[in-house]
């Protein structure tokens, strides 16, 4: 990697390890991006405060429209720094479109009026193996077991009641045949983004995506899975 590639891959990797679902990239993937960005006339703008550099973009102005392919930066203050930068090309650009990552709360600081945010998906997740997911991905130290009845249309071998556990740390399961009793029903979809912590056990328990099958005295998945910020976007 040349200087300036080796400064946005510092950035980026300082920006990836508050999120989940980024994806690592090396010299191959870094010399695509920048052919791509090349075709697009594109120009990097690099902020650095007291000489350590925060937060990097690459835009490119194509008549009165700036278009920000990426924007990374280490903090709250270096963005609004990068959307100063942007609004001070206002003199000569009448619309700037930039792809935002899911939960972006940049729009509060724009104005409600002349701003329009929608919802692009480019990264999805699914959960293709009910039990090797539960065994490889972090969660909370269980306190109790518990047994979820999961639903996938696509894939039968996760279509089974699991019941999941954990002994001196390490992730068991047992799986328990469809017509076993469960204390919880999700399809794999909402399984998924209970793993990732795309969304709490009480959102997807108001949203109905999770059903309880019994009363149970406390609530075994409620702190189990923490919530995280993803840039998934899709879940399936």
């Amino acid at each position: 990697m040349n200087e300036a590639v080796q400064v946005m891959q510092n950035i980026y990797l300082s920006y990836q390890t508050r999120r989940n679902g980024g994806i690592l990239r090396g010299g191959e993937q870094w010399e695509l991006l920048m052919e791509g960005w090349e075709v697009e006339n594109a120009v990097c703008y690099i902020l650095s405060v007291k000489e350590i550099p925060q937060a990097y973009m690459v835009y490119s102005i194509e008549g009165t429209v700036m278009r920000i392919h990426e924007m990374i930066y280490t903090g709250e203050e270096a963005k609004r720094e990068c959307l100063d930068f942007i609004y001070g090309h206002r003199s000569h650009i009448v619309k700037a479109e930039w792809a935002a990552e899911n939960g972006d709360t940049t729009f509060c600081y724009l104005n409600p009026g002349r701003s329009v945010c929608t919802l692009q998906p480019f990264l999805m997740a699914r959960v293709v193996d009910v039990i090797q997911a539960w065994r490889e991905f972090a969660v909370l130290t269980m306190k109790e077991p518990v047994t979820i009845r999961i639903e996938d249309e696509l894939l039968e071998w996760n279509n089974d009641v699991f019941r999941l556990w954990e002994t001196d740390g390490k992730k068991e399961s047992q799986r328990l045949g469809e017509e076993a009793q469960w204390d919880y029903r999700m399809g794999i979809e909402s399984f998924t983004q209970l793993l990732l912590g795309a969304s709490s056990f009480e959102e997807l328990l108001t949203r109905g995506a999770i059903v309880c099958g019994r009363e149970l005295e406390a609530e075994p998945l409620k702190n189990l899975f923490p919530k995280w910020n993803n840039d998934i976007q899709e879940y399936y």
